[in-house]
């Protein structure tokens, strides 16, 4: 639940997987699926980047999530 707009979102366990590996730190689209190449199998990884990249988006433009400037890596 969004606690400023309360709306309610309801996530597959594929998006649910990806939130929980970036929550509490930085990782880019490219880390997260190194990450889950570990237990999961992909037919193609260029395009689950991208689909991570557009999943994370969107996230973004509900204001689920902020992103974070690559430069700011490591300064945490």
């Amino acid at each position: 639940v969004d606690e400023e707009s309360g709306n309610l979102y309801e996530l597959n366990e594929e998006a649910s997987v990806v939130l929980s590996l970036i929550s509490g730190e930085w990782l880019s689209p490219d880390g997260i699926v190194d990450i889950l190449s570990e237990e999961w199998e992909f037919e193609d990884i260029e395009q689950t980047v991208k689909d991570i990249e557009k999943f994370l988006e969107s996230l973004c433009s509900e204001g689920v999530v902020l992103r974070r400037d690559p430069e700011e890596k490591g300064k945490e």
